[in-house]
C-alpha cells in the first residue's frame, strides 16, 4: 500500500514537462460539464507514481516477455486529498487500484502484465528522431520533477506522451469533429472544449527494464482513430511507437474524450 496526497504543484510540474496546460487542472473557476474535473491533477502526473509502485512489486522468471500497462481514469483525483493505491495479483499479472480516502471512490484502476510484442507499423505515420539529449531535456526543463530512480520504460512513457502532445496529431483530430475551431491550437482546443484522457496502454520490451539508458529513437504516430460527434463529444485514440537500433521498445495509446455542454470561460 502507497499513499499519496496531489497538489497544484504537482500539475504545474508535469504541465511545465508535457505541455499539458489543460485548464481543467488549473482553473477553479471553470463551469458546466468542466466543473466536475476542476482542481484535479493530471491523470499522467498519477500514473507516473502508480507505474513505479507495479514496477517494484513487479517479479519474473523471464526477461525475454513483452510487458503490458493499461490504466482507467475513472474519477478525477482531487487537490489536498489523500488518494492510496492498493495491489493485489501474482507475479505474471499484478493490478492495483489508486482510491481517494476521502470518497472511498477508485480514482484509477491498473494492471501490469506479460504481453505480445509491440507493433512497428510506419505506413502513413508521422515520423520522428530524437537523441539522447532531447530525451534529458524535460528533466533539466524541468528538475522539479524528479525522474531519478524512475524505471525506463515509465521514463520512455512519459517523453512519447510528450512528443505525442507536441506534434499537431491531436489537435488536428479533434478539428474534424470542431469545423469552428479550425485554426485552433492544442492548447486553445483546451480553452473551448472539455478535454480529459480515460484510458493509457503501454507494451513494451523487457530490456528497458534494467537497461542503463538508449541513447537515440525513432517514434512515429499512426493516424488516429475518432468516434462521435460535436453534439454528444468524440472519443479519440491515438499511438506512438518508439524503436532504437535494436528494434522496438515501446507503444503507447492514448485515449481521450471530450465531454458535451461545456460553457466558455475565456
Amino acid at each position: 500500500m502507497m499513499e499519496w496526497i496531489y497538489t497544484p504543484a504537482d500539475a504545474l510540474q508535469w504541465a511545465d514537462f508535457s505541455g499539458d496546460d489543460n485548464p481543467i487542472h488549473f482553473d477553479g473557476t471553470l463551469s458546466g460539464s468542466a466543473q466536475r474535473m476542476a482542481n484535479s491533477v493530471h491523470g499522467m502526473r498519477a500514473l507516473l507514481d502508480v507505474k513505479q509502485a507495479l514496477a517494484n512489486a513487479w517479479i519474473t522468471d523471464s526477461d525475454s516477455d513483452w510487458l503490458y500497462f493499461s490504466a482507467r481514469m475513472l474519477e478525477p483525483l482531487r487537490y489536498h486529498q489523500q488518494s492510496r493505491l492498493m495491489i493485489e495479483g501474482k507475479k505474471d499479472r499484478l493490478n492495483g487500484q489508486l482510491v481517494d480516502v476521502t470518497t472511498t471512490k477508485p480514482c484509477i484502476s491498473a494492471r501490469l502484465q506479460k504481453s505480445t510484442r509491440a507493433q512497428w507499423q510506419t505506413e502513413e505515420a508521422l515520423t520522428g528522431h530524437l537523441q539522447r539529449d532531447q530525451l534529458d531535456a524535460g528533466i533539466t526543463h524541468c528538475p522539479a520533477l524528479d525522474f531519478n530512480g524512475v524505471w525506463q520504460w515509465a521514463f520512455l512513457d512519459a517523453v512519447l506522451f510528450r512528443e505525442l502532445l507536441s506534434s499537431n496529431v491531436i489537435a488536428a483530430t479533434l478539428r474534424t469533429a470542431y469545423p469552428e475551431l479550425q485554426h485552433c491550437s492544442l492548447s486553445a482546443l483546451f480553452r473551448q472544449l472539455v478535454v480529459v484522457q480515460t484510458h493509457h496502454e503501454t507494451r513494451f520490451h523487457p530490456r528497458i527494464i534494467n537497461t542503463a539508458q538508449f541513447f537515440s529513437l525513432d517514434w512515429h504516430i499512426p493516424p488516429a482513430l475518432l468516434v462521435g460527434d460535436a453534439r454528444t463529444g468524440v472519443v479519440c485514440q491515438l499511438t506512438i511507437a518508439a524503436a532504437d537500433q535494436d528494434g522496438p521498445l515501446m507503444s503507447s495509446v492514448v485515449t481521450l474524450k471530450t465531454l458535451p455542454g461545456k460553457e466558455s470561460h475565456d
